[in-house]
């Protein structure tokens, strides 16, 4: 059973539930239903010890941005305030992607977003995972990893995108794929993959 939406949360937990189905990270069991509880045995994914953020740093691409300040490399440079990439206004469906520089088997994307301002803008996101570089906003050769409905709002701490198998890539893009041209606002964007031995 594989969980692909993304959910918002104030910390990093060791469970994820989301519309009656609960997934634990590593071996073991989860459960669904609304109406009393049925075990089923489910694929493993990596505890969180055993993953690490490889987007740090790396090289990025995105929509043209809303000013000199707010660059796509923000997004990835591991500051925490309103140092962050947004895009450009009256912009449709804006999108934001990070070269990983090899391709890894990604299990879970932790997006942050503004919080003093406009934290109602993240909504409606497509997270993708592709193989070759795409430059034209069309992510549709990519594999939809994640999606993320909305609105966001500051008490639910950051969006947790997560997939249980994993969906190996070398590009993590994140598009808004809504009818408004609100902006994509990131302050930061993590992506997990399972620790080299």
């Amino acid at each position: 059973m594989i969980l692909n939406n993304c959910v918002a949360f104030i910390m990093f937990r060791a469970f994820l539930i989301l519309g009656g189905i609960c997934t634990i990270y590593g071996a073991g069991n989860g459960y669904y239903g609304n109406e009393g509880y049925s075990l089923f045995a489910f694929s493993d994914i990596p505890p969180p010890d055993d993953l690490e953020d490889i987007a740090l740093f790396k090289p990025t691409h995105a929509s043209e941005p809303f000013n000199e300040g707010l660059t796509k490399e923000n997004a990835v440079n591991g500051i925490f305030n309103d140092n962050m990439y947004e895009s450009k206004l009256e912009l449709m469906h804006p999108w934001w992607m990070v070269d990983l520089m090899e391709v890894r088997t990604i299990h879970q994307v932790q997006i942050f977003t503004r919080q003093g301002c406009c934290s109602h803008r993240l909504h409606d996101l497509e997270i993708r995972i592709g193989q070759g570089l795409v430059l034209t906003g069309d992510l549709s050769s990519y594999t939809l990893m994640s999606t993320y409905k909305g609105p966001y709002d500051v008490s639910q701490g950051h969006v947790i995108c997560s997939n249980l198998r994993g969906i190996a890539g070398r590009f993590l893009a994140i598009k808004k794929v809504s009818s408004d041209v609100d902006h994509l606002q990131l302050v930061e964007v993590r992506v997990y993959v399972a620790k080299k031995n």
